[in-house]
């Protein structure tokens, strides 16, 4: 079997680290990646080294709704990638998320080939999809996922839910969202001081806890810095003009954000989530590893995984609600860590890199 392996996604790739990260790891097959082409993204890698990048179009009438133009943008996607299937003859297609199964599925029946479903989150039930995309997206799911031979999950819990409403495929794997880091933690050295210094990376969305967060920051005065994008960027950015200890950055791309977390003195980093979804309450979010590979602590939700990761590499404290870290924080509780390395070492991007080679020799 040839080792000619295509990447899809309906994101653009140059900017989805998790996908580059991949592909990355992959240099000695003949790998090609489709995708879309994000103008609004100021980050992109260059892909040019690992692979050949090709850019499908997308349906963009303004005349139809959003949820009609959603819809058709699925069809033409995915006879466009069925397409370029075709012309490529690949021996492995590896699909991200439920957008592309279609096409993949179809080529698989008619040509023959391995098709890998690698979920960045629990597709059906996400926060932020309206119920119409949810049914859709499992629609899609219960006809094609059990055609596929792997699956690749971010969390063992979202796996389970994978198995338990569907069926366990021939192939599983577990592909933590680790970054790439080149420091070696065991050696990093910290300020010896009493006081903390607070980060949160990622989505300024909803149920996150920010607002919260900034009128806790607010009352109390220790600092906290706020890197990212969304709808409640404007909040942040006018809390950071208003307090001193409030800080905002824009989004960075993966290497020099990890730069950054590694150059400052941050001593935890603040991931408490709501519950608003099974993908949220399942998760393992990017953020986790961000931190803690940066040699800080994490301040995180009660959840199954987030709680199991926090404690078997003791790296941080767990809270049910945004309150009981209020009160924690306020009665000066919050006491730094010694991360388990060796611990934590099970999740670095170098033992991914492991997992995703052995799967793709299995399948291929």
């Amino acid at each position: 079997m040839s080792n000619k392996v295509i990447h899809v996604s309906n994101t653009d790739i140059r900017s989805d680290f998790r996908i580059i990260r991949q592909i990355k790891a992959l240099q000695d097959y003949d790998v090609i990646a489709i995708g879309i082409e994000d103008k609004s993204e100021p980050h992109k890698f260059n892909l040019d080294s690992y692979c050949k990048y090709i850019i499908l179009k997308s349906f963009s009438a303004k005349f139809v709704t959003k949820s009609i133009r959603h819809f058709f943008n699925l069809i033409y996607f995915n006879i466009q990638a069925f397409l370029l299937f075709k012309s490529c003859k690949p021996s492995l297609i590896h699909v991200h998320d439920t957008y592309p199964l279609f096409s993949a599925i179809a080529y698989k029946k008619l040509y023959g080939c391995k098709v890998v479903y690698d979920c960045h989150e629990l597709e059906s039930n996400k926060g932020g999809q309206s119920k119409a995309l949810a049914r859709l997206t499992y629609f899609i799911e219960s006809l094609c996922y059990r055609h596929c031979d792997s699956l690749i999950t971010v969390s063992s819990l979202i796996e389970k839910w994978y198995i338990d409403t569907f069926l366990e495929l021939p192939y599983h794997e577990l592909i933590y969202n680790s970054p790439e880091f080149k420091q070696n933690l065991a050696s990093k050295t910290f300020s010896d001081t009493n006081s903390n210094k607070f980060v949160y990376v990622g989505q300024f969305s909803e149920g996150r806890n920010l607002i919260e967060l900034l009128d806790i920051f607010q009352d109390n005065g220790q600092e906290c810095h706020f890197i990212g994008w969304g709808v409640l960027e404007d909040r942040i950015i006018e809390s950071s003009k208003g307090f001193k200890n409030i800080h905002y950055h824009k989004p960075m791309p993966n290497d020099l954000l990890m730069e950054f977390l590694n150059e400052n003195d941050f001593t935890f980093g603040l991931c408490i989530l709501a519950p608003i979804s099974l993908s949220d309450k399942y998760s393992l979010p990017n953020k986790l590893f961000e931190y803690t590979f940066s040699g800080f602590n994490v301040i995180g939700s009660d959840f199954p995984e987030i709680a199991s990761y926090i404690k078997n590499t003791n790296s941080g404290y767990t809270f049910k609600n945004i309150e009981e870290f209020k009160v924690l924080l306020n009665t000066g509780g919050l006491i730094r860590k010694n991360i388990n390395h060796e611990e934590l070492d099970g999740y670095s991007w170098s033992q991914m890199i492991v997992k995703l080679r052995r799967l793709y020799s299995n399948l291929l």
